[in-house]
This record gives structure tokens, sequence and C-alpha cells, in this order.
């Protein structure tokens, strides 16, 4: 059998740099019980549910990607402001995105809105609190990531219960808010956009539009035509 190049990613909200160097760990301790060859794995910061979705658009898009790609996300607050038992969280979840592209983990903002269409098949993890551990990242995902990839392992997986599907992905996966926001400003200061539909219109007839924006909005509005041509900003 040919050997099938994987990317892992685990995305977390955690900028502790041993905390993601233990994940790591984690990851290359059951690949090798999994026998998954040929698997590089990366554990990358974020900020938000949105720094996480970019990220997961641009890894998924990318033309010069793997033959197979997993991406782990882990960016969720406890269920209640003022914490639960044992620090239980929400569920994880999976998703088939097609094209040997799996996802897996929290749901609590905007981690799948941008690749939504992809999505083939939801699963919710029924055991992602079974330890009971505010450490899940580290205990769970890692192995059910991996066990997520492999078909015999899924199938395992769904027919012991541990994997349920979910009917309506539209509960778990919001929709794009349909406003002009800004994705991110790289390194070289470009600024990149989510164009809302009923802004495309307005931005194709403006000459020239100002922005302002904070880190995860832009207030876009041509406001009235200047003497020079220009429009001025609200």
């Amino acid at each position: 059998m040919a050997r099938i190049a994987t990317h892992i990613v685990h995305i977390t909200d955690t900028t502790d740099r041993n905390a993601r160097l233990k994940v790591e760990s984690a990851y290359v301790k059951h690949v090798g019980r999994y026998r998954l060859r040929g698997t590089h794995i990366h554990v990358e910061p974020a900020t938000s549910t949105l720094d996480i979705g970019v990220a997961v658009s641009e890894l998924i898009h990318n033309s010069e990607r793997p033959g197979r790609l997993a991406l782990a996300i882990n960016c969720a607050p406890p269920d209640r402001k003022e914490g639960t038992v044992n620090n239980a969280r929400n569920d994880f979840f999976f998703a088939d995105l097609g094209d040997n592209i799996f996802a897996g983990g929290t749901s609590n903002g905007l981690e799948l809105s941008y690749v939504k269409n992809r999505i083939k098949a939801l699963y919710r993890l029924t055991t992602t609190n079974s330890l009971g551990s505010q450490f899940r990242s580290l205990q769970i995902l890692p192995e059910h990531m991996i066990r997520f990839l492999l078909p015999a392992e899924r199938k395992k997986l769904i027919r012991d219960g541990a994997l349920e599907r979910v009917a309506d992905i539209g509960s778990i996966v919001p929709p794009i808010p349909e406003r002009t926001h800004v994705l991110e400003v790289d390194n070289f200061q470009n600024i990149k956009l989510y164009v809302a539909a009923s802004d495309w219109d307005r931005l194709q007839r403006a000459q020239n539009v100002a922005f302002g924006f904070g880190r995860d909005s832009v207030e876009f509005e041509p406001g009235d035509e200047k003497a020079d041509g220009s429009f001025k900003a609200l």
C-alpha cells in the first residue's frame, strides 16, 4: 500500500509553550500506536475562533497540502462563566470534509464556518468528558483525531456509540456573519476581508474606500462622494 503523507495541525488557544509540547508528544504517541506512517505534526497557537476559522480555511485551500490533512481544534471556554464540575466542557465534534480532509475538536464559534459547505458528515464525540479532565486537548483529542482518520477505527467508534452522527450541521456550525469583516492583517500589513454580499456592489462602485477596523471587524461605508471623487467614511 502506498504511504499517504499526513499533516496533523493542532490549533489551540494556549500560548503556553510547554503545554503545546505535551500535546505534540501525545500525537507522536498515538501516531506510533496506530501506525500512521508519513505523518507531520504541528501545534499552532491561535487567539480566537475567528483566527482558527481562517487558519482552517487557509490550510484546506492550500494548493500544496499533503494527501491527508487533519485539523484538531481546541478553543473552548467553560460551559458556564462560573465553570463546571471537574471543569467539564462542551463536546468535541469531528467532521469529514472530503478529499481526505478531517477536522475535530471544539465548536464554540467560527472554527468551521468558513468551510461549512465542505462538511460531508459531522459527528459528536459522546465520550468527550469521560475522564472529567480539563486537559481534554491532551488526553482525548489527539487519540480520537487520529482514530477518526482511519476508516476501520472510525467505524469502531461509531459502532461503540462513541461517535454520534449530527443530523443538523447548522445547529453546531454557525453561518459566517453577514457583515464585512477583517479576517486578518498579515505581516505585510495587508488586510484580508470577508466581504458580505450586501456590501459587494458598493465596494465595486467605490473608487476609494476608507476602512476603520478593530481586531476582528471592519466598518465599511462609501458615504457621500466628495469633490475629488473619493468617498468619506462614517
